[in-house]
């Protein structure tokens, strides 16, 4: 009886948050990038209680890796002839929301293309200036929806430690899954993620990069002084933000290997072949060759005519990054929205899940309502929303 009525006095002077082996948050968000910090902020200034579960050892672990070559596209505006705080943020592609001016991105870069490194800094400032709550190192997985009173779902980490988020579970891990490629010999292609970055290890080597994004002419606008010469396959015409409008699309700080294709100097642009439509070949002189398969358009014969038939020293796969849906319950993974190619969750304009009431979507996660509409997809689009 002694024994039973110990245990009883342990388990009413346990907090709550661990009753149940479960530790319980009113907020719970998924990433430590920009945006769950952003809302970190919001949340730790009006005394929420909430948690960010961040997998890697720092915020924004993105940035530590990508872009490759480490140049931003989103632009440090750092002066605009203006005074007014609100009007100069609306032109800040970079600095996220507080009370702290120092915390503007203007103070950590000069340069109008910033370097990753640098928003790196700024995020670890951010995050430990404002005193946001990150659970670092921490992988959260198979979250579902839970059927236990006063916990709306579920999810466990790497550790076995099982948490229950009471409110709102916000998934803000962007779209950071680069996107890999099948087929026939696809194991000799280099992948944006892995690929060297040294330029010199292509001096005098002809390349193909797969891709028609921002990723595929950052590699290209590296490698084009040192290679013998490039092409850039892709399976539909390459799209110019200054056509478009569209901040997502090519920018004019990675086209300047169009300005030698233009030129007819030896780099070119094959439009209408997609890399799942061939496969690779060594041939005997090392040389990489492509042959197309049953899913081509392309026959031999054409082949005979193109570029590619010359046979490559190098292939890189630059095609695009998609979102990771592997943290979730079979029972709980949300739907990809058709309006965006599939790329994007499904969700209202509440940027709640139409499936799963209580959970919502931030960050690039977000741009599903206005892809290719406006720029949700970059932090300045996504700040406010």
């Amino acid at each position: 009886m002694t024994v039973h009525l110990s245990l009883l006095c342990l388990l009413s002077l346990a907090p709550l948050s661990v009753i149940a082996e479960k530790i319980t948050h009113d907020y719970c968000i998924v990433g430590a990038g920009p945006a769950g910090l952003q809302l970190g902020f919001f949340l730790n200034r009006d005394g929420h209680d909430y948690v960010i579960f961040e997998k890697s050892d720092v915020a924004g672990s993105f940035f530590a890796k990508y872009p490759r070559h480490r140049q931003l596209i989103s632009i440090n505006k750092r002066f605009t002839g203006r005074y007014n705080k609100e009007f100069n943020l609306r032109h800040d592609w970079n600095s996220l929301m507080s009370d702290d001016d120092d915390l503007l991105f203007g103070k950590y870069s000069e340069e109008y293309f910033p370097d990753a490194d640098d928003y790196l800094k700024y995020l670890a400032d951010y995050q430990r200036k404002l005193g946001i709550n990150v659970k670092f190192n921490t992988e959260v997985s198979n979250i579902s929806q839970s059927q236990q009173k006063g916990c709306k779902f579920e999810m466990q980490d790497q550790h076995e430690n099982n948490y229950c988020c009471k409110r709102v579970l916000v998934i803000a891990n962007g779209i950071s899954d680069p996107i890999v490629s099948h087929g026939v010999g696809h194991d000799l292609i280099e992948g944006y993620e892995s690929m060297s970055v040294n330029p010199k290890e292509f001096d005098g080597q002809s390349v193909l990069i797969f891709g028609r994004g921002n990723s595929a002419l950052e590699t290209a606008k590296s490698l084009y002084g040192h290679a013998a010469y490039l092409n850039l396959a892709s399976r539909s015409r390459l799209r110019f933000s200054w056509d478009t409008h569209y901040v997502g699309d090519i920018r004019g700080i990675n086209n300047e290997v169009l300005d030698s294709y233009h030129l007819k100097s030896l780099d070119g642009i094959l439009e209408g072949m997609s890399i799942e439509e061939v496969d690779i070949v060594r041939r005997t002189d090392g040389k990489l060759d492509l042959i197309p398969n049953k899913k081509s358009h392309i026959s031999l014969e054409d082949m005979d005519h193109n570029p590619v038939r010359h046979g490559y020293d190098r292939i890189l796969r630059c095609i695009g990054f998609q979102w990771d849906k592997s943290l979730f319950n079979a029972n709980t993974t949300p739907a990809l929205s058709k309006t965006s190619s599939g790329k994007y969750p499904l969700m209202g304009t509440d940027y709640q899940s139409l499936q799963f009431p209580g959970m919502y979507f931030a960050g690039a996660l977000a741009h599903s309502l206005d892809w290719r509409k406006s720029a949700g997809g970059f932090i300045h689009g996504f700040r406010y929303t």
